[in-house]
């Protein structure tokens, strides 16, 4: 049990003994579903309590309406631990990509012909070398129209398994309709079906295989658990701490616990306002906000979605906007009204982690919350334009060669200094040449998305 709720039960049992007899039942009700955590939220419970302790204060039989309306909301509720695991489970069945097949297939149909042919072959010579046996035979009084291999969606092992080397008829409706339903995921399949309706009479199905074992996943649902600190992303800015001997030492987040980066994002933005350890009223604790999203100390490193923590965003009313690695938003959250006394929640995710925005939100907020009908177009004419960027080039062995680069930038040229749109670009050349290793340094530093250009003879860093 959480040790907030541990506090708030403690607290709710303090009233038992001083409300009137008849209500002692009733508090002890109320508690009894707060603790097993039937009753998501302590205030509701707590309102309920303090009603039936000082039922004076409320108008003539409100208290014991009120117990009874909360009473019999709650006492057959789901606890709030299975019920989020649930609605997860559920969400994630609901948005799983199907898994996709290649079957290998014989068409039969028993339509009349005068000209005796071979069926279309579209298999591999292996192919042909394995089901010889099958091939131009007619079967049941059925002819053979197309042998060969097709991609369906949907299905499992255990099904395909189960009418593998049978002939599925149409007639026999009861198994045919899911057979063919599956079948016309397939475009290639469903075109003959729209061009000869009626024409398949039989299907039989020579083998199968699934395509992948892994499926696509919703970074919406995908816990966000990851140790990464930084990323290239133009939208974020990362710090680097000079004072420090190594690149990992320079960009390490000191405040960030290990395998909370959710929890650390909401920290990162709101840790100096709306959770600022310094207030001295309504003061928000970690285990607030652990009890808010039904988490412990225990499973909270398991990972936390988005889905899970909006109630957090809920209580507090704020803004939400979240953002994929290509600035497509994914995620978006109004309240209503909307807590202007703290800044919006900005934050991208490239699927395992979670990073905040802090680098010309304004913009990204104009480009991709206004809708526009953007038009592209090809012009007969070209602009030259001038080049602002002041390039340098500099030699490194390891990225922690890096540091005394940002500690000692070049000088910039006197030309170049007026210039206020002037960019200064150093360029990193690896001496060995060695571009994986620093790439892996990088990772290892707990860099997220980078990019790397080859250039002639050498790789480099932008």
């Amino acid at each position: 049990m959480p040790i907030p709720q541990k506090k708030n039960i403690i607290e709710l049992k303090s009233y038992i003994k001083k409300a009137i007899p008849a209500n002692q039942g009733k508090i002890a009700d109320i508690i009894g579903l707060y603790e097993a955590r039937k009753i998501p939220d302590y205030r509701t419970a707590l309102n309920t309590v303090i009603g039936l302790y000082v039922p004076s204060m409320l108008k003539p039989g409100q208290a014991e309406r009120k117990y009874q309306e909360v009473y019999n909301m709650y006492k057959d509720a789901e606890p709030a631990t299975n019920r989020l695991k649930r609605q997860r489970e559920e969400h994630a069945k609901k948005h799983r990509r199907k898994q996709e097949y290649i079957l290998s297939l014989i068409f039969y149909t028993d339509a009349p012909t005068t000209v005796p042919s071979a069926p279309e072959d579209d298999l591999s010579q292996e192919q042909r070398a394995t089901f010889k046996r099958y091939m131009n035979k007619k079967y049941k009084g059925l002819r053979q129209y197309f042998i060969g291999n097709l991609i369906v969606k949907g299905g499992t092992g255990d099904y395909f398994e189960s009418i593998h080397r049978k002939l599925m008829r149409r007639k026999d409706k009861g198994s045919w309709k899911p057979w063919y339903n599956i079948m016309l995921t397939n475009e290639y399949f469903k075109e003959r079906m729209e061009r000869a309706p009626g024409y398949l009479e039989a299907l039989y199905l020579l083998d199968y295989q699934g395509l992948t074992d892994t499926e696509g996943v919703d970074p919406l649902l995908k816990a966000k658990r990851s140790d990464k600190v930084m990323i290239e992303y133009k939208y974020c800015s990362n710090k680097a701490d000079l004072s420090r001997g190594t690149f990992k030492e320079a960009i390490a987040k000191k405040h960030y616990k290990q395998h909370e980066c959710f929890l650390n994002a909401v920290y990162e933005t709101y840790g100096s306002t709306l959770l600022s350890k310094l207030k001295l009223r309504n003061r928000i604790t970690r285990a607030d906000i652990l009890e808010l999203i039904g988490r412990t100390e225990t499973d909270v490193r398991d990972g936390i979605t988005m889905h899970e923590m909006l109630p957090f965003f809920q209580k507090f009313k704020l803004k939400v906007r979240l953002y994929d690695i290509f600035c497509t938003l994914i995620f978006r959250y109004d309240p209503e009204p909307e807590d202007r006394n703290n800044k919006p929640f900005y934050a991208m995710t490239d699927g395992d982690h979670i990073y905040v925005l802090n680098h010309d939100i304004n913009s990204l907020s104009h480009k991709l919350e206004v809708e526009e009908n953007i038009k592209l177009y090809a012009s007969p004419d070209f602009k030259i334009r001038d080049n602002n960027e002041y390039v340098d080039h500099k030699m490194i062995n390891n990225i922690d060669d890096i540091l005394q680069i940002l500690r000692n930038p070049p000088p910039v040229r006197e030309d170049a200094a007026q210039d206020k749109d002037t960019r200064r670009v150093t360029y990193l050349v690896q001496r060995q040449n060695d571009i994986d290793r620093m790439l892996w340094q990088l990772i290892d530093a707990g860099s997220g998305q980078t990019s790397s250009t080859r250039q002639a003879t050498y790789r480099g860093w932008r």
